[in-house]
């Protein structure tokens, strides 16, 4: 074989480097595939700075990690006098077992970050949807208040239950089952019994 014939191979492979990184072959460097294909630093760096850059589809913050806050700038002053807007992040069946309110199944109050303050309307999280599934698989689904954030019902579910918060296409799901429909008892500000916080929206 000629040098020439051979030179015209190798700089043919070297054209191709790294053209099928991730399992894509037309996927240009620096493409969606969260590596660098062509010509780049080596680690995962960019290249230019050798810094790693951020991960793909990061997305944006968590809500659930965010700061003590009221987002909605608005609370309930109204005390416990009745109403489906009441008392938002409190432990609605507790206090309505106590004070002879409404029995429901299921309640509690979905917010907008992780932290809310009991009180603050969770107007924000309106229109989510919450879905409650027993140990036999039996679901039943609520809508959230648009004023106060607040959610609750009747429903037959052989407890434990798990639940999961959908809204704008997205979806947050518990991984522990409960033995109780009072969210918000483990569902405080900064959390009890395993729970992180408030019932949040997904990011």
């Amino acid at each position: 074989m000629s040098e020439s014939l051979v030179a015209a191979l190798l700089v043919g492979f070297a054209g191709c480097d790294g053209s099928i990184t991730g399992g894509s072959e037309s996927a240009p460097a620096g493409g969606s595939n969260g590596g660098t294909q062509n010509g780049g630093a080596p680690g995962g760096g960019s290249g230019q700075d050798g810094g790693a850059g951020p991960p793909p589809d990061a997305g944006p913050p968590d809500p659930l990690g965010a700061a003590p806050t009221c987002t909605s700038g608005t609370t309930w002053t109204h005390g416990t006098r009745g109403s489906p807007e009441m008392e938002p992040g409190h432990a609605c069946l507790t206090c309505h077992a106590q004070q002879g309110g409404p029995a429901f199944d299921v309640g509690g109050t979905v917010y907008p970050t992780g932290h809310e303050p009991d009180d603050c309307d969770g107007s924000a999280a309106g229109g989510a949807v919450v879905t409650v599934t027993d140990r036999n698989g039996v679901t039943a689904s609520f809508t959230v208040s648009g004023l106060s954030g607040n959610f609750h019902g009747i429903a037959s579910l052989a407890f434990p239950i798990t639940a999961s918060v959908t809204f704008q296409g997205r979806t947050r799901s518990m991984g522990t089952a409960v033995a109780t429909g009072d969210c918000n008892t483990c569902h405080t500000q900064t959390g009890t019994s395993s729970a992180p916080g408030r019932i949040t929206l997904p990011r």
